[in-house]
């Protein structure tokens, strides 16, 4: 199983308890946003229409209580229920003597991501906040652009169009997983695409989530890519925390709705609820929440169905 991004970069130990998280050999963890995510700059990755997205009330959170769900963090208000955990869990950290400053978890609509992705239960969520920064701590980049470039032409993911909440739609096409190459390069170029889309896609409080497609068409029993495709759902939610806003299984064979048992087990029900198994007829599915000119010729759409992967294809949102 693909844990860590590079195996050239071992996991260091975990950070104790007792330590603050400030107190590891190098905290990258407080660096990586460097206020990237917060750049509403127009560009043709992020055109005007998204950075001037005022999205719908339900679009930021359905809900309240802890069976609600927030969708967009940025920097907006958070309501009592949610400053109230965020306050029970900084008293649970002060008497484990952890202290959050000088971390990017100083800030509490992150903390929020950990705490609602863990169903506020205060034990998971700071192990997962340990497990990240361990994760971001060793986070690399394939280095190589040759290498990353003949990777990303090979289609495993790649980014086409928007939804109607103009959120950026990520396309896995799980049949190019058994071409031979490692695991851990195909979850490279996952992590690739969603950190581009993070920095140069996403809208600070207006546009924070990705849609994705999971293409499993050709898959059978014989090459299914059962250990990967768990390997991309536990790092999309540990590591991305509250970043997908649905996941469509499509294409599916019989025998992967047994499967998916295996895969959703390692789920938390949060992020359960947030991924389908479409049956051979998800036209309607999709354009309920995605324009046709958005989709693929072969996702019931009209737009041309992509063979070039390197770049993100964004047809007109007009």
């Amino acid at each position: 199983m693909v844990n860590s991004p590079s195996s050239k970069h071992p996991t260091p130990h975990s950070v104790s308890p007792r330590h603050h998280i400030h107190a590891t050999k190098e905290d990258r963890l407080s660096k990586y946003r460097n206020g990237k995510e917060k750049d509403t700059t127009v560009t043709k990755y992020r055109p005007l229409e998204v950075v001037t997205f005022n999205p719908p009330l339900d679009a930021i959170k359905h809900g309240h209580g802890e069976s609600g769900m927030r969708y967009i963090f940025g920097d907006l208000p958070l309501d009592d229920f949610e400053q109230g955990k965020i306050k029970e869990m900084h008293a649970y950290l002060k008497s484990r003597h952890v202290s959050l400053k000088n971390t990017a978890f100083c800030d509490n609509h992150l903390l929020l991501r950990y705490l609602q992705g863990n169903e506020y239960n205060f034990v998971k969520a700071w192990n997962d906040i340990k497990r990240h920064v361990r994760w971001r701590q060793n986070f690399r980049m394939i280095e190589d652009r040759d290498k990353l470039e003949r990777l990303l032409r090979k289609g495993y993911c790649y980014i086409h169009g928007r939804d109607k909440l103009l959120r950026p739609i990520i396309v896995f096409r799980a049949k190019a997983f058994s071409d031979g190459e490692e695991p851990d390069d195909i979850i490279h170029v996952v992590y690739y695409w969603f950190e581009f889309v993070i920095t140069n896609m996403l809208a600070w409080n207006r546009v924070e989530q990705w849609r994705v497609i999971m293409d499993l068409q050709d898959v059978t029993l014989y090459n299914a890519p059962i250990s990967l495709l768990k390997d991309i759902a536990i790092n999309l939610q540990r590591n991305y925390r509250g970043y997908l806003a649905q996941m469509s299984f499509i294409n599916a064979p019989i025998i992967f709705w047994g499967l998916w048992q295996a895969i959703s087990l390692v789920l938390p029900q949060s992020t359960r609820d947030k991924i389908t198994l479409c049956t051979s007829d998800y036209k309607s599915e999709f354009l309920k929440c995605i324009n046709p000119n958005q989709l693929e010729r072969r996702y019931h759409g009209i737009a041309p169905d992509v063979n070039s992967f390197r770049e993100p294809i964004l047809p007109p949102l007009n």
